[in-house]
């Protein structure tokens, strides 16, 4: 199924979901507006020949925002332009696109759905990433490990029932699509899990999940995970979640074996009165970055939020990406920390510094990468600017 229609088939599924909620569903429509002035020291995330410049960066996109008693969700479209002092062969106008799809829908007094999809479109170099937390997520970090325009688009959906008071029983599906200059891979896939209430706090469980890997130019490869679960939530204010367990790979990146990998993933987040903080981290069946066949992502992210004042915050964050699945070997750290103050409801202004490392340590059949296999590239970005967001419309079904 091509990306189009997959985004296609999910829009449907939201038009659907929504026209089911003739009363008490409102809708908000934002229009969303940023400019930013930056300096950049490495606006082609290279390795050598390093290009330095000073660039205008302006986002233009869109959030239509819902909820009501049994539904919540959003959409969101955000579509770079971009201008550089010095060099105007990297201009870039609505060339990289960013698509967010989320929906919650409460079927009955036992049973949700919660679907989220999202789609990157173009390019992602030392100059494309706006600013942010600092914290990128796999889907932009395998966009960036290629350095090349391509499409990356990942949906999955989950349907949690509860089975008396002791019992909650979950399905999953996700469809992963990568496709750059060097390959174009397909993951589709999910599976059972269910988790037991040992207290009111406390969740155990099992879990088994399935996933068969597409790839254009090396053989097909499937994965098979059995794990353990546990969720935590002691307070409304903590929440953790934690899984472990072993993944067989049949030819892991693309080599006739099977092969074994303890896997395993945990998140962690905390609110307290004017601090946030969230982590998240573990290793995975993934694609290796669009370089190879299937193999394993480990790796994890980090946010730290702070308000200062009422309306003046600050935040620190990071994350680490290593794609690892047979002759591909590749990476991607992002950090960064800034400073924003909202002095109308509708106006952001914000200061920030991001940085960002990739490396491709060994890539099968790969030619043409930008920066020679087994060199960093370095890329560090000083950004001040602007944003708008204000409701234009308010309605109600």
């Amino acid at each position: 199924m091509t990306l189009g229609a997959r985004i296609a088939v999910a829009a449907g599924l939201l038009i659907c979901s929504v026209s089911r909620a003739y009363a008490a569903t409102k809708f908000s429509l934002l229009p969303i507006f940023s400019l930013a002035e930056s300096y950049n020291d490495n606006i082609r995330l290279t390795s050598n020949d390093h290009v330095a410049d000073f660039l205008t960066t302006s986002l233009l996109g869109f959030a239509l925002e819902y909820g009501g008693e049994k539904r919540s969700g959003s959409f969101q479209y955000d579509t770079l332009f971009q201008s550089y002092a010095n060099h105007s062969q990297y201009n870039t106008y609505g060339g990289t696109n960013f698509l967010s799809l989320s929906d919650s829908e409460i079927l009955s007094p036992t049973i949700n759905l919660q679907l989220n999809d999202s789609a990157v479109i173009g390019s992602i170099t030392g100059g494309v990433l706006a600013a942010n937390s600092g914290a990128v997520t796999s889907q932009v970090a395998q966009s960036a490990v290629s350095n090349s325009s391509g499409v990356s688009n990942s949906l999955a959906v989950q349907m949690n029932k509860r089975l008396g008071d002791l019992w909650t029983t979950q399905l999953s599906a996700q469809q992963n699509l990568n496709s750059n200059d060097f390959q174009t891979y397909y993951i589709q896939g999910g599976g059972p899990s269910a988790l037991y209430s040992l207290r009111p706090t406390l969740q155990l469980g099992a879990g088994y999940t399935f996933f068969d890997f597409r790839f254009s130019n090396q053989p097909a490869s499937e994965t098979h995970t059995v794990q353990g679960l546990l969720n935590w939530t002691p307070t409304e204010l903590l929440k953790a979640a934690f899984s472990a367990g072993f993944a067989t790979f049949d030819k892991m990146g693309g080599d006739v074996s099977i092969q074994g990998k303890l896997v395993g993933f945990g998140s962690i987040s905390y609110r307290g009165e004017r601090w946030s903080i969230d982590a998240r981290g573990g290793q995975l069946p993934s694609g290796t970055g669009g370089l190879g066949g299937a193999g394993v992502q480990r790796g994890g992210s980090g946010t730290f939020k702070y308000a200062l004042r009422r309306h003046t915050s600050m935040y620190f964050g990071g994350s680490y990406s290593q794609f690892d699945g047979g002759g591909s070997n590749s990476e991607f750290l992002s950090y960064g920390a800034g400073i924003s103050q909202q002095p109308y409801k509708w106006l952001q202004l914000f200061a920030a510094y991001q940085g960002y490392q990739q490396k491709v340590s060994s890539a099968s059949n790969v030619t043409g990468l930008s920066s020679p296999i087994g060199q960093t590239a370095v890329s560090n970005m000083y950004t001040v600017g602007a944003s708008i967001a204000f409701d234009v419309l308010d309605y109600s079904l």
